[in-house]
């Protein structure tokens, strides 16, 4: 039984460590306590694990910084509340724990092996940033970026499989088809496998992970929309995605991965639209497009769902989260 959000934002904190900085992150250890038990948030115990230290220190800075101070600006003058010394000690150490991640990968790797390799961690000490600090900021900037709306990705796809049992047993007759001998995954296998893809895009559609577009826009004159409204200049223009992918298709509300790979579904063309709308398109397309993807495909593979021997059952309970029961 776990908590599938907890889960998902683990999951994704330990694979980006691994792809992209060359660390371990161990939070999927049985022995690690919750990231959001209700201790200090910030004490770790002798066994805390690299992605449990970085999670607990993301919660509480970004709770002040994109919720509370969203709220009261005036918030960050208020050096003496508890809450915000909290929140300023966190983002202290999250600096200081990207310091770390750099001065390993530089400790573990040569010059001419920084100069020769492809990963991001290489790019970044390759890259003359002007400052330590400034280095050790995109560190962090990237860790947050691509943990949280991948991780409720995830949490989302295991909701709606433990909620519609027959599709997990398609997507694990697909699976099993594509990899009968549970190889390693290769590209070439990856492009058979359309129904995991279904299921993929029909969860983004559904379950969009952010609330709202990533980018603001301000009119400088007024905008006719048609039907008597108007968009007035100077006002705040924001995509919500939420209602606009349940917008123009049949039963909308509905986890129906096969609409997207129905050739004769009507709303197909209303779908290939709506399919952008989760990383954007052109030149501003979200930077972590492909491996938000890589990483969702490697819980579809590794995850128990890939086992026919393990149900998958949701337990609601009463604070605003979801548990997933493994049978």
């Amino acid at each position: 039984e776990f908590d599938v959000c907890e889960w998902g934002m683990r999951f994704t904190m330990d694979f980006l460590l691994a792809s992209m900085f060359d660390e371990r992150g161990g939070s999927l250890v049985p022995d690690n306590t919750s990231v959001y038990d209700n201790g200090n948030p910030l004490h770790d115990g002798p066994s805390a694990c690299l992605s449990s230290r970085l999670l607990r220190r993301f919660k509480l800075a970004t709770l002040e910084i994109f919720s509370k101070r969203l709220g009261n600006p005036l918030r960050r003058f208020r050096f003496w509340d508890a809450e915000m010394k909290s929140a300023l000690a966190a983002c202290g150490e999250l600096m200081e724990i990207a310091g770390e991640i750099v001065q390993r990968y530089k400790e573990r790797n040569t010059e001419e092996q920084i100069r020769q390799d492809t990963g991001i961690m290489a790019h970044i000490l390759r890259t003359p940033y002007p400052s330590d600090k400034a280095r050790n900021a995109d560190v962090v900037t990237m860790l947050l970026a691509g943990h949280d709306t991948t991780g409720f990705s995830v949490a989302w796809i295991l909701v709606e499989l433990s909620r519609n049992p027959n599709i997990l047993a398609n997507l694990r007759a697909e699976l099993d088809a594509v990899n009968p001998k549970m190889l390693p995954w290769t590209l070439e296998m990856l492009k058979n496998t359309p129904y995991q893809d279904s299921v993929i895009k029909e969860t983004f559609r559904l379950w969009p992970a952010s609330a709202l577009g990533p980018t603001l826009r301000s009119p400088d004159r007024d905008i006719d929309i048609g039907g008597g409204k108007v968009l007035p200049k100077g006002c705040i223009i924001a995509c919500v995605p939420k209602p606009a992918l349940r917008m123009g298709i049949a039963d909308p509300d509905s986890f129906i991965p096969e609409r997207w790979s129905d050739p004769g579904n009507p709303d197909l063309e209303a779908l290939e639209q709506m399919s952008h709308m989760p990383f954007g398109a052109g030149k501003r397309v979200c930077i972590g497009q492909n491996l938000a993807n890589a990483e969702i495909r490697m819980v579809i593979f590794l995850h128990p769902t890939h086992s026919p021997h393990m149900k998958l059952h949701i337990l609601y309970q009463t604070r605003s989260t979801k548990r997933t029961r493994i049978i």
